[in-house]
């Protein structure tokens, strides 16, 4: 399914049982359509971007490279092979705080896991504050899905800032949006660029580095 200009989710159905994995968590995609351009019979890394519940595994794809771009008209029903999953970003939680979520680019997609597991009825684990970084709202590949969830569950709230429109994250945005960040557990996911800062944005105001927990996508 196509999200934006170089970017689809692949809707994986498991031939047999499928794999078990949390949010948060990634697999090694071996695409095996003989049609693609680049990147058949080779292995890559790709967060999962469905809730551990779903019968389908989803991968969100940004062409950054020659395999990733042929992957944007993979042959529907063509097979893969999936290894995994692997990682923890979302291993260390601390219930006694809220978090606070800050996702870029195709960084957004262990966070887009993460709410899809959500539910209006489920456990609750504190209040959750999704931060959406892209460049504009075009780019903010799942916004209209994550602010459909944020209707559904009082526990969540999302909010898109679009860099044509505020520049870079500052202090100020943070407050308005997340007055209580300074006390939040934090996590990070996106290029590069964004995580350092951020991260740099975050320890100014005091947040100790323990309580920041980053992945960067500048590989995948």
């Amino acid at each position: 399914m196509p999200l934006a200009r170089g970017v689809v989710e692949l809707k994986l159905r498991p031939e047999g049982e499928g794999i078990s994995h949390g949010v948060g968590q990634f697999i090694y995609l071996t695409p095996l359509d003989e049609t693609l351009a680049a990147g058949r019979g080779e292995e890559h890394p790709y967060t999962i971007a469905s809730a551990p519940s779903d019968e389908c595994l989803r991968i969100g794809i940004k062409e950054l490279g020659d395999a990733s771009h042929a992957l944007q008209t993979v042959t529907p029903g063509t097979r893969v092979l999936v290894e995994g999953p692997y990682g923890d970003f979302f291993g260390r939680r601390f219930p006694q705080r809220d978090m606070l979520w800050v996702g870029g680019g195709i960084g957004i997609t262990p966070f887009v896991g993460a709410a899809r597991n959500l539910t209006p009825d489920g456990p609750a684990e504190g209040r959750i504050q999704l931060l959406y970084l892209a460049k504009d709202c075009s780019r903010a590949y799942y916004m209209d899905e994550l602010g459909q969830i944020a209707e559904a569950n009082d526990a969540f709230t999302f909010t898109l800032h679009c860099y044509r429109d505020h520049g870079f994250l500052d202090e100020a945005f943070l407050r308005e949006h997340c007055p209580d960040f300074t006390e939040r557990e934090i996590y990070l996911c996106g290029p590069p660029g964004m995580n350092a800062h951020v991260r740099q944005l975050l320890i100014g105001q005091g947040i100790p580095a323990s309580r920041i927990h980053s992945e960067v996508f500048d590989f995948l």
